[in-house]
């Protein structure tokens, strides 16, 4: 029986191989966590980007309307409480969506019944990123800028 001994060239190539691998393991963590950071970013950016875009709309049409009326010109929502930003800002964005047939209404009708937005959103459950979150409405503030505040919970 003859033991294997291994050549001083044998060991500096599995060194080599062993530092090449963990070079680029944590170069996979390092960039990982870079391309999660600018993916939320983008995704917060362009929810952003809708909502500006809505604004811009109904500014438009009040322009070409020009009536005395008093109309919801913007909607505003606020998530005080939400499990994490990545379901905060895909909530915030399927909201905002919902919302939109606000935008160019009478405000007359929705200051005497706020009950209509209160029972479209209080308690409703939404699905984002496969679970399910349950919305509470906190406050409601009904003017050319309607605002409402909400909270998200995780369904168990």
């Amino acid at each position: 029986m003859s033991r294997f001994s291994p050549t001083p060239v044998l060991r500096f190539i599995s060194a080599f191989v062993c530092g090449a691998l963990l070079g680029s393991v944590l170069v996979n963590i390092t960039t990982g966590r870079e391309v999660d950071r600018l993916f939320w970013q983008n995704v917060q950016l362009s929810s952003q980007n809708d909502a500006l875009q809505e604004t811009v709309r109904s500014l438009q049409q009040q322009l070409s309307d020009r009536h005395s009326t008093p109309t919801v010109q913007k909607v505003e929502v606020t998530l005080q409480e939400a499990p994490d930003g990545f379901a905060e800002t895909e909530l915030m964005k399927v909201i905002q969506e919902e919302l939109r047939f606000l935008i160019g209404k009478k405000l007359e009708p929705l200051a005497e019944n706020p009950e209509i937005i209160l029972r479209l959103l209080d308690g409703r459950r939404y699905t984002v990123n496969e679970r399910e979150l349950a919305i509470r409405l906190r406050i409601l503030s009904i003017g050319p800028v309607t605002r409402l505040w909400l909270d998200a919970k995780v369904v168990p």
